[in-house]
């Protein structure tokens, strides 16, 4: 588990609240998407669309 920090981007914290508190909890299909909403950081891309 990560120790979290004050001062993170939206991502790093997304991807640290899915490490503790969806990882074993959740269907694998939730955790893709999961998975595939943080892979996807650009603007208005169409690879989550």
């Amino acid at each position: 588990m990560s120790i979290l920090r004050k001062n993170i981007l939206l991502y790093q914290y997304y991807e640290q609240w899915i490490e503790i508190y969806k990882e074993g909890a959740i269907r694998k299909v939730t955790m893709d998407k999961y998975k595939l909403t943080l892979n996807c950081r650009c603007i208005n891309c169409k690879c989550c669309t």
